[in-house]
């Protein structure tokens, strides 16, 4: 709702403000940052630069959030190389119709790209020791087949990434 009352917030961050925003984490000591909520990080074509500088700062702890729409395997390999601690990827569920009544988007292409993701950094950055999680959140829709989505997805992540986290939509 707040984007919507101030379009002015809607958009890709310029690296103008963001340059302003990395002087204030020196200033202040910031030691972590998340890339997520309110938009998807992989948006903005220097996301990768963005994580490198934060680093170089002083960051310890760099997390982002995606649904991995539009990883692609060149961005995978930055983000392996931009000293990102942890990258959690929404897949809410890994049943083709219920992810695209959920997330409104193709399952098959999201799983592809972490796959592919996932391939790279095993194959190309062995020493990597960014976590990859996978986040589900089990939405009311999907009470009827909660305790399916949960065995199903166990059952394609667990042997594939670092962390699986499946929880229950909140009711605000």
């Amino acid at each position: 709702m707040d984007l919507q009352e101030h379009p002015q917030n809607q958009g890709i961050m310029s690296y103008e403000v963001y340059e302003k925003f990395l002087e204030e984490i020196e200033k202040h000591k910031l030691y972590s940052i998340v890339f997520a909520s309110r938009g998807e990080p992989l948006l903005n074509p220097r996301i990768d630069q963005m994580i490198s500088e934060a680093k170089k700062r002083g960051v310890l702890d760099i997390k982002m959030n995606t649904n991995a729409t539009l990883l692609t395997e060149e961005m995978g390999r930055r983000l392996l190389q931009s000293g990102l601690d942890m990258i959690v990827f929404s897949v809410d569920s890994v049943n083709p119709e219920n992810y695209h009544e959920i997330r409104g988007g193709r399952l098959d292409r999201v799983l592809q790209n972490i796959n592919t993701f996932l391939r790279i950094r095993k194959e190309e950055f062995p020493d990597s020791k960014m976590v990859v999680r996978v986040a589900m959140v089990i939405t009311k829709k999907m009470d009827h087949c909660a305790k399916e989505e949960v065995e199903q997805a166990k059952k394609y992540w667990l042997e594939k990434v670092d962390e699986l986290s499946i929880k229950s939509e909140n009711d605000f």
